[in-house]
Formats: C-alpha cells, sequence, structure tokens
C-alpha cells in the first residue's frame, strides 16, 4: 500500500500565495468590469475602443442595437460547431502534423 504523504510548508506557502493574489485581484477587476458594464470611461478605454469598433465594423454588429434571444442562441450554436469541428480536425490531423522527432521516438518503441 503506497504511503500517504502530508503536504509541506511550502506547498500551503504555494496556496496562501494563490489565494492572496485572488483576494487582492478581484476588488480592482470587479470595480473595472461594472464600469465597463455601465458603459462608462475606463483607462483601458483609449487602448480598447477603437480595437472594438474595428471588430464591430468588419463583423457588421450595430452596437446600439440589441441583440435578441434567437439570435443569440444563433450565434452561440455557430460558435459551438464550429469549435467542436476544429478541435476535431486538429486531433484527427495531428499525426499529419507531428514533428521529425516524435516520428523518430515513435519508431524506436
Amino acid at each position: 500500500m503506497p504511503e500517504i504523504k502530508s503536504m509541506t510548508f511550502v506547498g500551503w506557502a504555494q496556496i496562501a500565495l494563490v489565494l492572496a493574489a485572488v483576494i487582492a485581484a478581484a476588488i480592482p477587476l470587479s470595480a473595472y468590469i461594472a464600469r465597463v458594464l455601465g458603459g462608462e470611461r475606463t483607462f483601458l478605454s483609449p487602448i480598447l475602443a477603437p480595437v472594438e469598433r474595428i471588430f464591430y465594423k468588419f463583423s457588421g454588429v450595430d452596437p446600439s442595437r440589441e441583440q435578441g434571444w434567437l439570435a443569440y442562441a444563433m450565434a452561440m450554436l455557430a460558435f459551438s460547431i464550429a469549435g467542436f469541428v476544429s478541435l476535431y480536425s486538429i486531433q484527427r490531423l495531428q499525426g499529419a502534423f507531428a514533428s521529425e522527432s516524435s516520428r523518430v521516438q515513435r519508431r524506436a518503441v
């Protein structure tokens, strides 16, 4: 039967550090998200607003018009299907895209 090992001090310290980082980031990020969703100007607006307008222009989206439930459902289905097909294709074609080192390693086994 394998021996059960307890966590070390370093393990607990890493957990505490990550938890502290998440808690420290939660307050400023939540304030930022509240401003963005409220339509207020943020410190990233001068950088991200032009990029957002370009995406809207190329995708044909009118930012002043709300999206209905049917359009939202169709967009979600299209995105899910495209993601599924992409990931399935990557998995199926993985052998064709393998590097030379993996082929040599496979032959050696």
